[in-house]
């Protein structure tokens, strides 16, 4: 070998010789120790080491000189450990050298290290293994302080190498032992593994011996693929050279596998293969190589035809159970659900699965499900039974009961659950149901004021009774589980007796007297008794119910005494009181001062039931006896005037008044009368009568009928030219309703121009709409409205003018259907035009006929219109309409209902028109429209306005009926009440106070009636759309100041005072001044009724577009389960029940405030306050 001198070449020359050390010796280990003695000869060096992994500083191979040795007793102290400096792995770890003498600055513990290990210099070279940190190589120096420049490039160059190499060697080895151990594995299994080169056409097989030694004959002298394929079951063969021909052709296929059965030349049979391949293409996307692996699954084929068995036969039980089975994964989404399914939530289990099982969960389960299911996942249960409620398709709620348990893996880890859920809907509503109602029963019973109580008649003790008994001065426990046979004392002698009979007779005993001494013998406690039989579980019990009448006794004793007190006043007034029985036809009571108005003897008028009617007027008495038929007949009221002549001669006028009270079948009872003696105003109405004569004869005079409305618009009076517009005679319309003969399609425009201007502005008002005459057409008019206003400032009646405008609108009309005939023709090119001769044959049709109706215009030429159709509708309107055309010369408009030639059903709008030539009829032109869909949306549309016309009228009636049949009784409680008033002043005071407290909660209850109806009439209004509403710009700070100052601050103490503050900058707002006048009073007054001390809080703050309204109080406060209610009518908050009220107000304002395009809603805290906001526009 050729020596080398030069200091460069023979350290290159070793580190080419340690290289070649590595790759040659299988010993890695000896290699590195020649590694480490032949560097440190060729460096000329005291100390060399290699480390593997600087952490641990595990040495591989070290060498030290002499001099080092004779200097350290242990060679190993030359060595660095540098794990204990951290400063140096950190520039080994960054891949860079690190030289150091004892000539530099270093830290105090390496400079004790260089000295005690003798070296002078050091250089430590990283080793990388790729890119993670493999180890070092070290070089001392123990004679010569070295700066290591002539041979650090080449010692780093060894450095990567030797890393690169070594590792390199490790992975040889451990693929080795790995093929070793696989080669070892695979000769146990059944299984092979194989490579197939595709160029070279040569084939290698690894695996079990018995697998290969039936494929090696020929799968390596042949083609590999071409043997699999030959030796294929013909059956198989078909579909795996199609698989393989096509897997060879798709350039991006890789991976594949199949399962088929190929031939045992061993043993001459058949068995099943699974294979797994990978193809491998060369740059070119060509094939190469072919590896992959097979495996014997002959006895898996037999489990598996078993299992398909089985799981057929699991399949049928899941799709014939009524319960859903469903598995979920452990993120409980759902990976099966049988079909019931679809019948429990309306989902196909299909569109549900991958799908959070909780997504159908109800909200308020979707924690607890969280909670069970984590505990399955958990192992802290092994299943779980729940009711809860799901969501349907639907949004329905469905009460379910699950059934899961959790199931596991291969390894025996759980995976997910498992389980069933069954429909209990209708059980478990069946269930909630009788609970609520066993407790609705129980707090009823517990807050009865009545003693129920419940007899065992089999064991003959008491089996219930509720708290009520303490009106005895018992509790329930002093009687349940007791024999009511042993009580003895003699005031339950009458009870006994009672029982018996109710036993006996198993007939229920209602009302009977009985009367109970109390615990301790002080009071005796009247009760009213009654009993009822029944059976539960094969026994039988008597349940018997005691009401206590002592205050209701004491009531009809004060009944008693009012009503003689009330029978003495009536017969000590001027007005005439009489009750006269209706189905008996005789008086129930007649005051005595009848014989003041007639003259005669009290009881001669009250046995002469025609009495009065023999003293009328001879002209009044038709018109009396009508009316007063009528009264009795509708079940209404009414007043009548007529004139009398008493017994003396002496004519009186007299106002009657009169009201049918019913029964409780709804039908005519009683006739209330009162009798008012209306003499001194004659002369007044012999002038009115004047003024009326002369009023009938302008209006009679008149081509415009002129007539006369109550304040319900309902005719009192029209002139005889109603006659020559409408038909009617003035008779026929007196007491119908003056909207009754409106067309349907213009009432609601008639209502918002008649009614609004006059009845809420009391001003004149003129419109157009057509009127219903007596021959069943309608007519258009125009009418001309006034109210009449009384001295009171309120309307007594309305005058109207009508006239007769439908020639003038028939021509305008006509005009606006010439104009739509044009659009037809010019603009519509979808419809069928058509040219008529006289006898209807079609001279011209439009080419459109074929979309309509599936004729070509040439099959209809020469046709007539009757001979096309088949429906028999259309065939008799194609000969009657165009009759009426050409006879009238007149165009005409109808609807037919047609079968087209495929048989399909459709309306046609058609129009007719006749065709002209110098004044000659010729011909008809028609144009026909398909109108099918129209005319179903028609019908439709027509139903649904019939329904809301209903519901209108219902509504309209109620508010009528609230406002005439309510507000006169209680005027006459009120009225009766205060002369009564009037009389107490004769009685002592000691008896005054008595009967003044009860006058004053009648007075009280009839206010709060009279308030409940002004709600209830407004209330009606505003659902009824007539609710007047006139905005106009003005300040709302002064509007609000107006409130306070004038209603409020003037009326209240200082210490409850409405303050008034204002944020941002004053703009005017629009509003009607009525209606948000009435809503902010109406929430002022619910702040002052709601709370009893401290200030009221009015702020108004502006904003952009906006102004907000809080008007705030201290009070009791709304309880938060009421607060979505407040606004619904007659709801009130369950912690107001003692404060009066009617719940109409919050539901007024509502409305107020939403015709303005406002908001309203309101923030509480139980006993802390409340602070309602409204919200208005600002334009």
């Amino acid at each position: 070998m050729t020596a080398y001198t030069d200091s460069l070449e023979k350290p290159i020359y070793t580190i080419a010789k340690c290289l070649n050390e590595i790759i040659v010796n299988n010993d890695l280990n000896d290699a590195l120790q020649k590694i480490v003695d032949w560097l440190a000869n060729s460096l000329d060096i005291d100390c060399c080491y290699i480390s593997e992994d600087g952490n641990k500083a595990a040495n591989l191979a070290i060498f030290s000189s002499e001099r080092m040795a004779e200097n350290l007793g242990d060679s190993n102290n030359s060595i660095l450990h540098i794990n204990d400096f951290p400063e140096i792995l950190d520039i080994l770890h960054n891949n860079l050298c690190y030289k150091v003498s004892r000539n530099n600055r270093v830290s105090q513990k390496l400079h004790e290290w260089l000295r005690a290990s003798n070296v002078r210099s050091l250089l430590l070279m990283p080793v990388f293994r790729g890119t993670r940190f493999w180890g070092c190589i070290g070089f001392g120096d123990a004679k010569n302080n070295r700066t290591w420049h002539s041979s650090e490039i080449q010692l780093q160059s060894l450095a990567s190498a030797i890393g690169s190499a070594i590792e390199s060697k490790r992975i040889k080895q451990e693929i080795q032992q790995s093929n070793e151990v696989i080669n070892t594995t695979l000769s146990t299994l059944n299984e092979i593994i194989w490579e197939v080169d595709l160029v070279n056409e040569t084939t290698k097989i690894a695996g079990s011996s018995i697998f290969i030694e039936s494929l090696k004959r020929r799968s390596l002298s042949n083609n590999f693929i071409d043997w699999v394929l030959t030796s294929t079951h013909e059956d198989d063969k078909e579909r795996v050279s199609q698989k393989f021909k096509q897997f060879f052709e798709e350039k991006d296929a890789s991976v594949n596998e199949d399962v088929f059965r190929i031939y045992n030349e061993k043993t001459g049979e058949y068995f099943w293969m699974h294979s797994r391949y990978h193809l491998k293409r060369n740059i070119y996307g060509d094939p190469v190589f072919l590896t992959g692996t097979s495996v014997d699954i002959s006895d898996t084929k037999e489990v598996e035809h078993e299992f398909s068995r089985q799981r057929e036969q699991y399949q049928f039980l899941v799709q014939s159970l009524g319960q859903v089975v469903f598995t979920l994964n452990k993120n409980a989404t759902l990976s099966f659900a049988s079909p019931a399914w679809k019948e429990i939530l309306g989902y196909k289990p299909e569109q549900s699965i991958g799908k959070a099982f909780i997504e159908y969960l109800h909200d308020e389960h979707v924690q607890l499900f969280w909670e069970e299911f984590g505990s399955l996942l958990a192992g802290r249960k092994t299943n779980i039974d729940l009711r809860m409620q799901l969501v349907n398709a639907a949004n329905e709620n469905v009460w379910v009961r699950i059934l899961a348990k959790t199931t596991f893996d291969y390894n025996n880890t759980i995976d997910g659950v498992f389980g069933t859920i069954e429909n209990i809907n209708s059980s478990y509503n069946d269930s909630l149901f009788l609970q609520d109602s066993n407790e609705r029963i129980n707090t009823i019973l517990n807050n009865s004021k009545e003693i129920i109580l419940t007899l065992n008649l089999e064991k003959n003790i008491i089996a219930s009774v509720n708290d009520a008994v303490g009106i005895l001065g018992y509790k329930p426990e002093e009687w349940i589980d007791k024999s009511y046979k042993s009580w003895n004392d003699e005031q339950r002698q009458q009870f006994h007796e009672l029982m018996r009979l109710a036993v006996q007779s198993e007939l229920q005993v209602k009302n009977q007297q009985i009367t109970f001494t109390n615990k301790t013998n002080t009071e005796r406690i009247p009760f009213e008794f009654s009993t009822s039989i029944f059976y539960f579980k094969n026994s039988r019990y008597l349940l018997c119910v005691l009401r206590d009448v002592r205050e209701r006794l004491k009531y009809e004793e004060n009944i008693s005494l009012i009503s003689t007190q009330l029978t003495h006043l009536l017969n000590n007034i001027d007005d005439v009181y009489a009750i006269f029985n209706i189905k008996t036809g005789k008086y129930d009571f007649v005051s005595d001062n009848i014989e003041n108005l007639y003259h005669c003897d009290k009881q001669l008028y009250f046995n002469n039931t025609r009495f009065w009617l023999e003293r009328i007027h001879k002209e009044d008495l038709p018109g009396v006896e009508k009316e007063v038929e009528q009264i009795i007949l509708n079940k209404s009221k009414g007043e009548i005037f007529y004139r009398i002549q008493t017994s003396t001669g002496e004519r009186k006028m007299v106002l009657e008044k009169l009201v049918v009270g019913k029964d409780n079948n709804g039908d005519a009872d009683k006739l209330y009368i009162v009798k008012s003696d209306y003499t001194n105003i004659e002369n007044a109405e012999q002038s009115l009568m004047e003024t009326e004569r002369k009023f009938r004869f302008i209006s009679e005079n008149l081509s415009d009928f002129i007539s006369i409305h109550d304040v319900d618009w309902n005719f009192t009076y029209a002139s005889p030219s109603i006659k020559n517009i409408l038909g009617y005679e003035p008779g026929e319309v007196l007491g119908m309703g003056g909207f009754d003969l409106v067309h349907p399609d213009d009432l609601l425009k008639t209502l918002n121009d008649c009614v609004q201007p006059i009845v809420l502005y009391k001003k004149e008002t003129q419109f157009r709409y057509r009127m219903l005459s007596k021959d069943d057409t309608f007519k258009w008019v125009e009418t001309y409205a006034k109210p009449v206003i009384d001295s009171k400032g309120e309307i007594s009646s309305i005058i109207s003018s009508t006239r007769d405008v439908t020639d003038q609108v028939t021509s305008e009309n006509k005009l606006r259907e010439s104009e739509e005939q044009y659009r037809l023709l010019s603009e519509n090119s979808n419809d069928i035009i058509g040219i008529h001769n006289l006898q209807t044959e079609f001279l011209y049709i439009s080419p459109s006929c074929k979309q309509i109706l599936g004729y070509e215009p040439s099959e209809l030429m020469g046709k007539r219109p009757q001979d096309i159709y088949s429906s028999s509708d259309a065939s008799a309107l194609s000969v009657t309409e165009p009759a009426k055309a050409i006879e009238e010369k007149k165009e005409r408009k109808f609807l037919s209902n047609i079968i087209t030639k495929s048989g399909e059903e459709k309306v046609l709008e058609v129009w007719l028109k006749p065709l002209f030539k110098a004044d000659v009829l010729v011909g008809l032109q028609s144009a026909s429209r398909d109108v099918t869909e129209r005319e179903k949306l028609l019908s439709e549309l027509e139903n649904s306005l019939a329904k809301e016309r209903e519901l209108n009228e219902l509504r309209e009636k109620f508010v009528s009926t609230a406002s005439h049949q309510f507000r006169t009784p209680l005027t006459v409680i009120q009225s009766g009440v205060e002369i009564m008033d009037m009389y107490l002043e004769d009685l002592p005071e000691a008896k005054q106070a008595k009967f003044q407290n009860q006058f004053k909660k009648i007075q009280e209850e009839v206010s709060r009636l009279e308030n409940l109806m002004n709600d209830v009439l407004v209330l009606g209004r505003a659902n009824a759309v007539r609710t007047p509403y006139n905005p106009e710009e003005r300040s709302l700070v002064d509007f609000c100041t107006a409130i306070i100052d004038n209603k409020y601050n003037a009326s209240y103490l200082p210490e409850r005072q409405i303050l008034l503050s204002i944020t941002g900058v004053e703009v005017p707002v629009s509003f009607d001044e009525k209606l948000v006048s009435h809503a902010i009073e109406n929430i002022i007054s619910n702040a002052y009724k709601y709370s009893s001390e401290g200030n009221i809080y009015l702020d108004l703050i502006y904003e952009p577009n906006r102004v907000i309204i809080n008007i705030k109080d201290t009070g009791v406060g709304i309880p938060e389960e009421d607060i979505k209610n407040l606004f619904q009518p007659f709801y009130r908050a369950t912690n107001t029940s003692e404060i009066d009220g009617t719940g109409l107000g919050l539901s007024i304002v509502k409305e107020f405030i939403e015709i303005h395009g406002g908001e309203i809603f309101l923030n509480s805290k139980l006993n802390k306050g409340t602070t309602v906001s409204v919200i208005l526009p600002i334009a």
